[in-house]
């Protein structure tokens, strides 16, 4: 048998062209494709970017207004304290003044006709009532007929033929 002698360096060199140049064309088409992604991704991230800082501006201005909000929230829950506070010493005082004025009128009626108040002061939870002197009968009379309805002592000064100074405790 004889041996046949055949050239294979023509094919292969065709071959060889071949898959270089499918070779070029997959690194090309990579290439192509890589591109198109990454402008594609560049395109997304730079429209995320420009929507994030546009929410957080917007979520700025919010915060300003609720940190304004907040700050007049928080003045006005002062401001109601202290209303609350001065309406408290408001109804104290009026309890007091109530008091006053009931034992004003209860010196009118159990006091005999010549007493006559001067001058009533009110201070402390203290108050003094000075009024013309009566008579020793009347001022004892008088001194009496308040402790027992108020069931207080009350301290009284008597000074005869000048004053007499009623101080009771409210």
């Amino acid at each position: 048998m004889k041996q046949v002698n055949i050239n294979l360096l023509p094919w292969r060199k065709n071959q060889f062209k071949r898959k270089k140049i499918e070779f070029i064309l997959f690194l090309s088409g990579m290439l192509i494709l890589s591109l198109v992604s990454i402008l594609s991704l560049n395109f997304l991230f730079s429209y995320q970017v420009k929507r994030l800082k546009l929410e957080k501006d917007r979520l700025i201005g919010q915060l300003a207004s609720l940190s304004s909000s907040v700050e007049k929230t928080y003045q006005l829950k002062q401001h109601t304290e202290q209303l609350e506070t001065t309406l408290h010493q408001l109804h104290i005082n009026h309890k007091k003044i109530k008091k006053i004025l009931e034992l004003v009128n209860d010196i009118k009626l159990i006091a005999p006709s010549e007493f006559i108040i001067k001058n009533i002061n009110y201070s402390a939870s203290r108050l003094t009532i000075v009024g013309l002197p009566l008579s020793k009968n009347k001022f004892l009379q008088l001194k009496n007929k308040l402790e027992d309805k108020y069931h207080k002592k009350i301290k009284w000064n008597y000074i005869f033929k000048k004053k007499l100074n009623i101080e009771f405790v409210v």
